[in-house]
């Protein structure tokens, strides 16, 4: 027998059947699909009782494409006892408030789990027993591909603990004995994937970008305005017709006609209609030419008369795909975030930090709230009328979250392929390829941040711990990087070695006299800075002690001129820069060395833990890591 389809039951996660005991009463767990919180359409979990299952359909946009066709003879009753209590987990998590995308990606993470257990042991969730040897087999395969570098340990280890708690609920295992004889997978803080930030062409020419798209479709939706439709970008121009082919410019239209219909009526470079004459020296029929001509004229007639127009529709939800990727430019929320937020419609605003300002409101019995730039505020006001139009055009009063999706019928919650999709439609639209993630606008606004206010103010507007904004996303990017280490290269001032009696601060290249009042010396390049250790360099309150720590802090700063010796552009650039720092270093740790306040051991021991071992003083072992992450030793 081959694929068949199932008469599924569909629940939410919320409403499934519970009996006055609290048990979960499903009378055909194979035959049941779940709404689950983040995902579109509904999980087909019941068709995990079949070892082998296929999509029944391809097309994402379709609720067929999360239902399964099954292979009947596959099919194994002693799974059934497994899927109900999975689902009481899921519920269980659900009513402990976790957060939808938490949820979708444990249900995705353990989808793996079982896809592999069909294919390598498929007893794996017929019993308790089965199941613990099923983790330990699972747990080996993940090892093994950890050491042919195919999945991160940190992956690895996150999904290594969603089958263990699942299995500790599921089978009744509080105090974790189940498990004790696998082998665990530890995360790694080194494995910790730090996201790139984009650099600043790229920041410029997206946000521009996204700024003109957001508003000139906005403004042709809201104000109602006719086509066809001009819009600007830095780039080039482009119209828009109703038709199925709506966005077209001179750098695009002919690739476009050349794919499939040449779409003769419609003038992409003028904005209008063809004359008959031009399109009958395309179209060999006459009559032909007279319909097509009078077919674009219809349809944009018609357009220009219905406010809810379908084209008026698509083009506003590219519009608020816009403003979603603006918002999570301007917030640096995460995607998982910004699906998340409830709306319900009142809202105030209130001034909490400079240059901030913060959205409160009540959703679902909850208070909500995120902070916005002061200068974005009119765009927000301006997005929830475009939120607005697109919830009539589709006859609703009100959807639950703030963001969602428009497929061309109905509005759904957003998923997590918003940037692709919406960078996608820049590209084949307006010939578009910068392509900027919401992660890198998360990783662009923690840096920003960084630079320009605290850790924890960071955190806050970020909605993050310090930890986590410093582990993932504070790297800065290799262009930002490269020009501070540059900055830095471009010139060296000879310090004096001062007494310990004297009164200093210790800092990261030696000791400062006066904190926070910076003040160049006559030859400064560098304007003194005391928020970045190279800016001391060039005042005249720099100075250094004869001491281990401040001669580990200069034999460190030498070790990494030394070990960046191929950033310079070329030899000439190297000996005009780079060498003179060095023999600057050298100068002043001879002085250190000759002042006798350091015993010979203690020098010849210092030198060796730098240049054969690299333990580094603290900042520049910092900095050596980061020129090594960044590959640039």
């Amino acid at each position: 027998m081959g694929w068949i389809d199932r008469r599924t039951t569909t629940y939410s996660l919320e409403n499934l059947p519970f009996d006055l005991g609290g048990k979960l009463t499903l009378i055909a767990p194979h035959l049941v699909r779940v709404y689950i919180p983040g995902y579109k359409f509904p999980v087909d979990i019941g068709s995990w009782c079949y070892s082998e299952r296929r999509r029944k359909s391809t097309d994402y946009t379709d609720t067929n494409s999360t239902l399964n066709l099954v292979i009947q003879k596959s099919f194994r009753a002693s799974r059934k006892a497994f899927i109900s209590q999975y689902l009481n987990y899921l519920y269980q998590h659900l009513q402990l408030g976790r957060s939808a995308g938490t949820l979708k990606t444990s249900v995705g993470q353990f989808q793996r789990f079982v896809n592999w257990c069909d294919d390598n042991y498929v007893e794996g969730l017929d019993s308790k027993r089965n199941y613990v040897k099923a983790v330990g087999l699972f747990t080996e395969y993940m090892i093994d591909l950890i050491r042919k570098s195919l999945i991160s340990i940190n992956t690895a280890a996150t999904l290594q603990l969603v089958l263990c708690t699942s299995g500790r609920y599921i089978y009744s295992d509080p105090y974790g004995d189940l498990f004790r004889g696998i082998r665990k997978i530890s995360r790694s803080t080194k494995a910790v994937k730090v996201t790139q930030t984009p650099e600043e062409h790229q920041v410029k020419s997206a946000l521009k970008m996204y700024s003109l798209v957001f508003h000139q479709l906005a403004d042709f939706t809201l104000n109602f305005e006719k086509f066809p439709k001009r819009l600007d970008f830095e780039h080039g121009y482009f119209w828009f017709f109703p038709t199925q082919m709506p966005f077209a410019g001179p750098s695009n239209v002919d690739v476009k006609t050349k794919r499939g219909k040449s779409y003769r009526a419609y003038d992409y470079i003028n904005g209008k209609v063809n004359s008959l004459e031009d399109i009958k020296q395309k179209v060999k029929i006459e009559s032909n030419a007279i319909l097509a001509r009078k077919s674009a004229l219809n349809k944009i007639n018609y357009s220009n008369k219905n406010k809810y127009d379908i084209h008026r529709m698509k083009a506003a939800s590219m519009a608020f795909q816009a403003f979603m990727m603006l918002f999570s430019a301007t917030t640096g929320m995460s995607l998982g975030q910004m699906a998340s937020l409830e709306w319900a419609g009142d809202y105030h605003i209130d001034h909490d930090r400079q240059g901030f300002k913060s959205i409160k409101y009540r959703a679902n019995g909850k208070h909500v709230e995120f902070y916005i730039e002061s200068k974005f505020v009119a765009v927000f006001k301006k997005a929830l009328k475009l939120r607005d139009y697109l919830l009539s055009g589709v006859e609703l009063k009100s959807f639950k979250y703030l963001f969602f999706s428009f497929n061309g019928k109905v509005v759904y919650p957003v998923g997590m392929n918003l940037s692709t999709d919406f960078h996608r439609r820049l590209e084949i639209c307006f010939d578009y390829k910068n392509k900027v993630t919401t992660r890198m606008w998360r990783a662009h606004k923690s840096n920003w941040l960084l630079q320009n206010s605290d850790l924890p103010t960071t955190a806050m507007l970020l909605q993050n711990t310090p930890e986590t904004v410093i582990k993932h996303y504070s790297e800065g990017s290799d262009i930002e990087a490269s020009k501070e280490l540059s900055n830095f290269f471009l010139t060296f001032k000879k310090s004096l070695v001062i007494d310990k009696k004297n009164k200093s601060t210790p800092i990261s290249t030696g000791q400062c006299l006066d904190v926070f009042s910076p003040k160049a010396d006559s030859i400064h390049v560098v304007e003194p800075n005391c928020k970045t250790p190279e800016g001391c360099l060039f005042c005249i309150h720099f100075r250094v002690h004869a001491d281990a720590e401040d001669y580990k802090k200069l034999l460190s700063l030498r070790y990494i001129l030394s070990q960046s010796r191929h950033l310079a552009s070329n030899s000439s650039h190297y000996i005009n820069t780079i060498t003179p720092l060095i023999k600057i270093i050298d100068s002043i740790v001879e002085q250190i060395e000759l002042s006798g306040h350091l015993p010979q051991k203690t020098l010849e021991f210092i030198q060796q833990s730098i240049n054969e071992e690299e333990q580094l003083s603290d900042y520049w072992a910092h900095k050596l890591q980061m020129m090594d992450d960044l590959e640039m030793i």
